[in-house]
């Protein structure tokens, strides 16, 4: 995944700037409104921040020429209304924050854009932004969580949406592969509720397991020795709850420990 490098900040005349309205992520498209609002800031003299654009230089042997020729393309990646606004008013250049990048590159940044600034982004632009990430081949192995750091929203919306637009829902490919890659590049294998498997070589040696294991029951044997019987009563009943999510032998222990120390509450009362 490349990095968003910036390379410089300039001006850049309107007819150099590639816009590709399929890189304007919002769900409902341009705002007549907001371009008409901006046009009139920009005939009074507003200031408004840099619109985003990616540089891709693409060198090419020409025949004619002799000689290779280098093209320039700089894809819009944000502030499609500002730049639409400056058109309108006769604006013939634009301030540019040029990043390095094509137009995959301006497309992923666009998908995370105006979620601190411009128009408000809608419920429905945030579902468009994990939509579009999660059409594709590459970001659909991505993490819940690597999704929702570019579309700017929670890991749990990704997961709903993910879920929601599976093999029967309006987007086929959301569902994607059973595996997904994290922050640090690694694929794991998700179940099929999609929670993340571990990693094979995550897994403690069974000898630092057991280890551990002993260290739970004595930690939870102190911890557990300290309840007050209303607060015994109320561990118990979240642990019968949660039930289905306990591993059973984590659960059998918790109750063991559960038993010793009612056990031990009635040989105190029976003493006094």
């Amino acid at each position: 995944m490349p990095a968003r490098q910036k390379e410089s900040q300039m001006k850049l005349a309107m007819d150099r700037i590639t816009v590709d309205m399929e890189l304007q992520a919002r769900a409902g498209g341009m705002n007549d409104e907001v371009v008409t609002e901006y046009a009139g800031a920009w005939r009074t003299g507003a200031l408004f921040p840099a619109v985003v654009v990616f540089k891709e230089e693409n060198s090419f042997f020409c025949e004619a020429a002799g000689k290779v020729l280098t093209n320039v393309l700089y894809w819009l990646a944000d502030g499609f209304h500002r730049l639409f606004g400056a058109k309108e008013a006769s604006i013939h250049e634009i301030e540019c924050d040029v990043r390095l990048g094509g137009r995959r590159e301006a497309l992923l940044y666009a998908l995370g854009a105006n979620a601190t600034h411009g128009l408000k982004r809608s419920a429905q632009d945030k579902r468009r932004a994990v939509e579009l990430l999660l059409q594709d081949p590459e970001w659909a192995l991505w993490s819940d969580r690597v999704i929702a750091g570019h579309a700017k929203v929670s890991h749990i919306f990704v997961g709903k949406v993910r879920r929601e637009c599976g093999p029967t829902g309006n987007v086929s490919s959301c569902e994607g592969p059973t595996g997904r890659k994290g922050s640090d590049g690694r694929v794991r294998k998700v179940s099929v509720a999609g929670r993340t498997a571990p990693a094979a070589d995550a897994v403690a040696p069974k000898l630092d397991a057991l280890h551990l294991a002993t260290v739970v029951d004595d930690t939870l044997g102190e911890l557990v020795s300290k309840l007050t019987p209303e607060q015994l009563h109320w561990v118990s009943v979240q642990l019968r709850q949660k039930a289905d999510e306990i591993d059973p032998e984590a659960q059998e222990r918790e109750a063991r420990l559960l038993r010793e120390h009612q056990a031990q509450l009635r040989k105190g009362a029976k003493k006094k």
